[in-house]
C-alpha cells in the first residue's frame, strides 16, 4: 500500500512529469486526445474543441483544484511512462509499470487479441471482481470503452435481454458465458443480478457512441417492475432502484429521434396476468426536470408527450370510475347517494408508494374499463412562459389523477 497524496501534491508532480516529456501541457493534451479518440471522420474543429476542454481540465488538476479521474490514470500512465501508484503518491512510490493483465488494464485496451486472451485464461480471472471490487465490465464502462463492451455482447459473453432464462422479472434474464472457477460463489453473473443499472449504463455508453440500435435490442424504455404490473396490483411497483442519472443525461444529449423514442407510449406484457399494460418512459418526469434545468429545447417535446399521456389517463380513469359508479347505483346501491357510490367504486383505485403508477379495475363488473399506467409530474420551474405553462398543466393533470375523488364528488 502507499499513501495517497493531496490533489495539490499530485498536481505539482504531474506538471513536473509532463513538462519533462512534452514541450507544453497543451502538447500533452494533444497526445492524450490522439491516443483516446479517433477524429479521422470528424471535422477538425471538433478535435480542437476536445483538446481545448482537456487543456482547461488539466490546468485545474495541475493546480490541485480538481483530482485526476480514474479513467485518466491508464492514459497518463502510458503517456508519462510511470505507474498509477507513482502518480498518486506524487513520486513517493516508484513502482515499475507491469505487464500483468488485470481487469483494469484490459478494460482500457482497444486490442481485441488482448480481450480474447484475457477471457480464455485458465484462471478465469475475467469472471471475477478485483481487489477493489470492480469487474472488467465495471472498468470498461468507467473508461467508456464501448468497443470492448460491444465485443462481449456480440460474441455472447454477456446477454442483457433473454426471455428464456429465470429471474426475468428481476434483470430481464441477463446472463454471462464467461468461464468460472469451480466452487467459487460470487462471479460476474452476480453483478448481473445485483447491479440494477448495469443495462442502462451500457445503453448510455451506446448512445454516446451514436449506436441507436440498442434502444430496441436492450429494451431501453423497459424496467423489470413493469413485468410484475397488473390492473389489480400497482401498489407495490417501485422504480427508484433503477434510477440512473447518467442514463437520463445520455438521453438528453442524444439526437431528436432518441428523445422521440422515449416520448412514445408503449405496451408491456405482464408476467403475472394475461394483460398488456400501457406505459410512458417511467423516468420521463425526471428527464423533464433535467431538460428544463439545462434550458434544453427538448423540454417542450418531453412535456407535450407527458401532458398528452396524463390527459388520456385522467379521461379514461374518470370514465371508468363513473361507469362503475352508475352500474353500482342502478344495480346494487339504489338507496345510496351517488357521491357515496363513487367513494365505494374508488376502493378499486390504487396508487403505488412512489405515487407514479395507478390502477383501477372493478373485477365484478366485467364490462367496465380497466385503467393501469404510470403518471407524470415535474417538480421544476422555468423562466420561459411557454415551458412553465406546460409544467403547470402537467402537474395539474397529475393532481387531478392522484386526487380523482375530489374531482368527481361535488363538495
Amino acid at each position: 500500500m502507499f499513501e495517497l497524496k493531496t490533489n495539490e501534491e499530485i498536481g505539482a508532480y504531474l506538471k513536473k512529469l509532463i513538462l519533462s516529456k512534452y514541450p507544453s501541457c497543451r502538447q500533452f493534451c494533444v497526445a492524450y486526445i490522439d491516443l483516446t479518440v479517433d477524429f479521422s471522420n470528424d471535422p477538425q474543429d471538433l478535435r480542437s474543441d476536445e483538446i481545448r476542454k482537456l487543456t482547461n481540465r488539466l490546468s485545474q488538476i495541475l493546480k490541485g483544484k480538481k483530482s485526476i479521474q480514474t479513467y485518466d490514470l491508464p492514459i497518463f500512465s502510458k503517456l508519462l511512462d510511470v505507474s498509477c501508484e507513482q502518480m498518486l503518491s506524487a513520486g513517493a512510490v516508484c513502482k515499475p509499470i507491469t505487464n500483468r493483465r488485470t481487469n483494469y488494464n484490459i478494460a482500457f485496451s482497444k486490442d481485441e487479441c488482448d480481450w480474447i486472451e484475457y477471457i480464455n485464461r485458465e484462471d478465469c480471472i475475467a469472471s471475477y471482481a478485483d481487489e477493489y471490487g470492480k469487474t472488467v465490465v465495471d472498468y470498461a464502462i468507467e473508461f467508456k470503452n464501448y468497443g470492448f463492451i460491444k465485443f462481449l455482447i456480440e460474441n455472447g459473453f454477456i446477454t442483457l435481454i433473454s426471455d428464456e432464462k429465470g429471474y426475468v422479472d428481476f434483470n430481464f434474464g441477463a446472463s454471462t458465458s464467461l468461464k468460472v472457477r469451480p466452487y467459487e460463489a460470487r462471479t460476474f453473473e452476480n453483478e448481473l443480478y445485483d447491479n440494477k443499472i448495469l443495462r442502462t449504463q451500457i445503453i448510455s455508453l451506446a448512445l454516446e457512441n451514436n449506436d441507436y440500435s440498442v434502444l430496441d435490442e436492450m429494451r431501453a424504455r423497459d424496467f423489470p417492475p413493469q413485468l410484475t404490473m397488473t390492473t389489480f396490483s400497482s401498489k407495490y411497483i417501485k422504480f427508484s432502484d433503477y434510477y440512473d442519472e447518467k442514463f437520463l443525461e445520455a438521453i438528453l444529449h442524444s439526437r431528436s429521434k432518441v428523445i422521440q423514442y422515449f416520448c412514445e407510449e408503449y405496451y408491456v406484457k405482464s408476467h403475472y396476468a394475461n394483460e398488456e399494460i400501457l406505459w410512458i418512459f417511467p423516468f420521463i418526469g425526471q428527464l423533464i426536470v433535467k431538460a428544463v434545468k439545462a434550458n434544453s429545447s427538448k423540454a417542450i417535446t418531453l412535456l407535450d408527450a407527458a401532458i398528452k399521456h396524463n390527459e388520456e389517463t385522467y379521461s379514461n380513469l374518470k370514465k371508468a370510475v363513473l361507469y362503475v359508479a352508475k352500474h353500482m347505483k342502478t344495480n346494487l346501491y339504489r338507496n345510496m347517494s351517488f357521491q357515496d357510490v363513487i367513494v365505494s367504486a374508488l376502493r378499486d383505485f390504487h396508487i403505488n408508494e412512489e405515487k407514479s403508477v395507478i390502477s383501477f379495475n372493478c373485477y365484478f363488473i366485467r364490462e367496465s374499463q380497466k385503467v393501469a399506467t404510470n403518471i407524470v409530474s415535474a417538480d421544476v420551474q422555468s423562466k420561459k412562459p411557454e415551458v412553465q405553462s406546460r409544467i403547470d398543466r402537467l402537474n395539474e393533470l397529475y393532481s387531478q389523477i392522484i386526487n380523482i375523488k375530489d374531482h368527481l364528488i361535488k363538495q
